[in-house]
């Protein structure tokens, strides 16, 4: 999780470098982050995430982490996902 809070970090810093808009790190931010457990006949599934909002002026940036591992009688299935949109 730790691994996670700093690369949100990383990119949010960075980010502006990357699209050329140095007004982006100066915008307000808000960053939120939880985890959830599910135990049932099946497995135990274990879903945690990152969520990046920042306001661009007349626009804002989302960018959402997604890490999902499901131990169940099939085996251990893991999965990543992280989505960036940019709104103008």
């Amino acid at each position: 999780m730790h691994a996670v809070k700093r690369t949100v970090a990383a990119l949010s810093l960075a980010l502006p470098l990357l699209i050329g808009c140095s007004g982006l790190a100066a915008a307000d931010t808000v960053v939120s982050s939880g985890s959830t457990t599910t135990a049932g006949p099946g497995g135990v599934s274990t879903t945690s995430g990152t969520r990046l909002y920042s306001s661009t002026g007349a626009g804002f940036t989302v960018m959402e982490t997604t890490n999902t591992t499901v131990i169940g009688i099939a085996g251990v299935q893991t999965s990543n996902s992280t989505n960036l949109a940019i709104f103008q």
